[in-house]
């Protein structure tokens, strides 16, 4: 009973660190830089530093209560609104970036719309393409390696694509001009 308890979460763990280091890199960046000019306070570092701290205090005491009441809670929604409110409170209201920001709220407003259209063509494809056959378990053993490289290529095409970002300029150009055609 335990290997099914712990097999998971051997195979969790790894994969979901990558997939945030590989491909929360951009992510990371926008917040870290784009949201407003931290350059603001190039003399006041002091209050820069307060105001991070102040944001992901803010970010995880919300999260807390989000959890607590069992509401939907999401990481980067919270820290985008405790950076913006730190921001608006302080000096660098102006440098406030409102272009990054509509394009970050569009995306959290198309992003499960997409999600779900894409998830049930995938899943409507799968049930008349499988489910609903006579050999299904056949059919299902023969396309689960298919999608499962599927999936691994576009995650793959995904992290060659934030490869620059990631500070990875050493990769040889050849081996990254291939995986990009490939992908």
């Amino acid at each position: 009973m335990n290997g099914l308890i712990f097999q998971p979460i051997k195979l969790l763990c790894p994969f979901k660190s990558f997939g945030a280091i590989l491909l929360g890199a951009n992510v990371g960046e926008t917040i870290r830089k784009h949201i407003f000019d931290v350059y603001v306070f190039k003399e006041k570092r002091v209050v820069l530093m307060l105001g991070m701290v102040s944001s992901m205090i803010g970010s995880v005491l919300w999260q807390f209560c989000a959890t607590f009441l069992k509401m939907p809670v999401s990481g980067t929604h919270a820290i985008v609104g405790a950076l913006i409110g730190f921001a608006i409170l302080s000096e660098a209201s102006h440098t406030i970036n409102w272009d990054i920001l509509i394009k970050i709220l569009i995306s959290w407003i198309l992003s499960p719309i997409l999600s779900g259209m894409i998830a049930a063509s995938f899943y409507y494809m799968m049930r008349v393409g499988i489910l609903l056959k006579e050999d299904s378990q056949t059919r299902a053993l023969i396309s689960l390696p298919i999608l499962y490289a599927l999936s691994l290529g576009i995650n793959l095409y995904a992290i060659l694509m934030s490869a620059p970002t990631l500070g990875w300029t050493t990769m040889p150009r050849k081996i990254y001009q291939y995986f990009t055609v490939l992908a």
